[in-house]
């Protein structure tokens, strides 16, 4: 995949925020995509005694949702961990991750936040401007807003306030379960990006994409990758 040169990664803090400032600009909330044959997740794992991250792409066939490759990147973390800025710490090894597939995704689901973030740019927003793309951002938990409780039915969702501003959805995924929340990322809309996270739940609380990601780039952080990967297949 093509990899665009925004910006310098390993920086200070208070340049990041300037970065995200500058990108935040050029976002796109609207649909820029035509047919989605193949999406993908994307996740990392920290080690912290050792300060390397793991990162995973896994490519999935769309709708059928059959993995079709996998990508795994391994790499020193030198941004330190700053509220906020969680993608200048998580990006460059998951940009390694994604220059090794060999098919290119029409779409990237990340384990993270898009819009959903204080400075509008979370990262599935920030990476979907490297790699311009059409992305959407799932959180296991919420980073900030306010909601409503949704309904208890897969499906159920509402909306994401912050600064009064909807900002993404809180969505029942799995009856009776704790939502997750979605905003979009870049080239695509909110209702969209909530259709699409949906399609691929596949029966769990988090969708199959980054599920599987996640399970991969915590096996490659216990030195097991390739038997993570044996077993997508």
């Amino acid at each position: 995949m093509d990899i665009r040169n925004l910006h310098p990664w390993n920086i200070p803090a208070s340049q990041a925020i300037g970065v995200q400032a500058d990108l935040v600009r050029r976002l796109s909330l609207h649909n820029d995509f035509d047919d989605i044959g193949i999406i993908a997740g994307a996740d990392v794992a920290m080690d912290p005694r050792t300060g390397m991250g793991f990162g995973a792409v896994v490519l999935l066939a769309y709708p059928s949702l059959e993995p079709v490759e996998v990508a795994v990147s391994k790499r020193k973390i030198e941004f330190p961990y700053v509220p906020g800025l969680l993608s200048f710490r998580e990006g460059p090894v998951l940009l390694e991750a994604f220059e090794r597939l060999d098919k290119e995704p029409d779409l990237i689901f990340f384990d993270g936040n898009g819009v959903a973030h204080p400075r509008g740019l979370g990262l599935a927003s920030h990476l979907g401007l490297v790699l311009d793309k059409p992305t959407i951002g799932v959180a296991k938990t919420k980073l900030l807003g306010n909601h409503k409780a949704p309904g208890r039915k897969e499906g159920d969702s509402a909306e994401l306030i912050y600064k009064g501003k909807m900002v993404g959805h809180a969505v029942r995924t799995k009856p009776a379960t704790a939502p997750v929340f979605v905003s979009p990322g870049h080239k695509i809309d909110y209702e969209t990006a909530l259709r699409l996270t949906l399609t691929c739940v596949d029966g769990a609380r988090v969708p199959k994409p980054t599920r599987l990601a996640d399970a991969v780039a915590a096996a490659a952080k216990k030195g097991k990758e390739k038997e993570a990967i044996k077993k997508l297949k």
